[in-house]
């Protein structure tokens, strides 16, 4: 299912790639040989792009599947100190970089912790009771960006697969955390 998930979003990178390497090569082609090499040279672009476009797609998939691997020791780490709810792979944002690592979602805390293949290597710790809102947002066009505003007023962005889902339950614990404080006030 997952490799069908890559090899579908593979073959949109290699469309939009096709038509650019179709354009590139027909021109060429074409300035060279006229009409025969102008189509030739569509087709073989249009060939290259969404052959690359699957490779990528394929890459991506081994990578993800690499990184999640990886993570398992951090992930039975956190198990023992917390209840894990939710759990993937994910960007955060940070000095203009994207950070590739993984996000952890516990009753407790928000953790980001980078893979190695970033110049930014860093963790990121937000406690529930600081997080005031998220937001499910788009980053370059795309709607897998989530926001999150603590309560001090600065932001966190991040990039993850089922944004919306990720907002409803970190919202959830929210509440949940919201209502705990409050009970003990009374």
């Amino acid at each position: 299912m997952k490799g069908n998930v890559s090899i579908r979003a593979g073959l949109s990178f290699g469309g939009i790639m096709g038509l650019f390497f179709a354009l590139l090569f027909g021109i060429t082609a074409g300035q060279k040989d006229g009409l025969h090499g102008l189509l030739l040279g569509i087709l073989l672009g249009l060939a290259a792009g969404l052959l690359s476009g699957v490779l990528f797609g394929l890459f991506m998939d081994f990578f993800s599947m690499a990184q999640t691997k990886k993570f398992e020791s951090l992930r039975s780490q956190m198990a023992m100190k917390y209840r894990i709810v939710f759990e993937s792979g994910a960007n955060h944002f940070m000095n203009k970089e994207s950070v590739g690592g993984w996000l952890f979602l516990t009753s407790e805390v928000l953790l980001f912790k980078s893979h190695q293949f970033n110049i930014q290597n860093h963790e990121l710790s937000i406690p529930m009771n600081i997080i005031k809102s998220v937001t499910p947002c788009k980053v370059l066009n795309f709607a897998t960006g989530l926001k999150i505003e603590k309560t001090d007023g600065e932001w966190e962005k991040f990039v993850v697969n089922n944004n919306n889902e990720w907002a409803a339950k970190i919202n959830e614990l929210i509440v949940k955390c919201e209502q705990k404080e409050n009970s003990m006030c009374m």
